[in-house]
């Protein structure tokens, strides 16, 4: 199998590498001075936010290669599929997550006491 990158599945490539790497930075920063703490009960929404935007960034690229290829135009068409997945993703865990933590919850033995040892 011969593919070839063209200039602008790089430019795409190195663009999203370092507008990812600039929003972690600035959200770093704006922590280190305390211009962003999100409160504890958002914990949920921000960790589903999170997990939806690299598991849907992800499977998007495993499917459009799996169904496409590797062929020039992948890193465009990967980046015009992943909103469309990311919009379904956000939601579905949002609905999914209580339920899987209740499946876990029963699957995972207690801590014994030390005192029953």
């Amino acid at each position: 199998m011969k593919f070839k990158i063209s200039k602008l599945d790089i430019y795409t490539i190195i663009v999203t590498y370092y507008t990812i790497m600039v929003v972690n930075v600035v959200i770093a920063d704006l922590n280190r001075n305390f211009l962003i703490m999100i409160h504890p009960r958002f914990a949920p929404i921000v960790f589903s936010l999170f997990m939806a935007f690299f598991m849907s960034g992800i499977m998007s690229l495993v499917v459009t290669t799996i169904n496409i290829g590797f062929v020039d135009e992948l890193a465009v068409r990967w980046l015009n599929s992943w909103p469309m997945t990311f919009a379904i993703a956000w939601p579905t865990i949002m609905l999914v997550a209580p339920m899987v933590k209740r499946i876990v919850g029963r699957l995972i033995m207690q801590e014994i006491p030390v005192e029953e040892r």
